[in-house]
């Protein structure tokens, strides 16, 4: 079982997902259980943090969803951390490392936030 640490310790380490962090997106992580709080808190004031928190709920997948969201909740790209870990075997990892110095999870996340950049445009 995978969970947000693995995440943190491999993909998210990496240089070129941290650049295209820093350059493009707010990168933040939530709690199922925050976000059902936001939504049940229904004031005039938190209507549009609402939307966008049950939109994220909608969206997640156990254990660890990361999902690109755009200001109004609308969920533009989404990868889980079991798909994006899970390697179909060691021989191809070991290769993809050799052949580019790039894992295949790191490749797996960098081509999520490059469709979602994709999809801005």
């Amino acid at each position: 079982m995978l969970n947000g640490r693995t995440l943190r310790e491999t993909v998210l380490e990496s240089s070129a997902v941290q650049h295209l962090l820093r350059e493009h997106f707010v990168s933040t992580w939530t709690l199922v259980v925050d976000l059902k709080a936001i939504i049940s808190n229904q004031l005039n004031d938190t209507i549009k943090d609402s939307q966008r928190a049950k939109q994220a709920v909608d969206n997640y997948s156990f254990p660890v969803q990361s999902m690109i969201q755009q200001i109004d909740g609308t969920v533009i790209s989404k990868v889980n951390a079991n798909d994006l870990l899970n390697v179909d075997s060691t021989s191809e990892q070991f290769l993809n490392i050799i052949s580019d110095g790039i894992d295949t999870a790191t490749k797996r996340y960098i081509q999520f936030l490059e469709q979602a950049l994709n999809r801005q445009k």
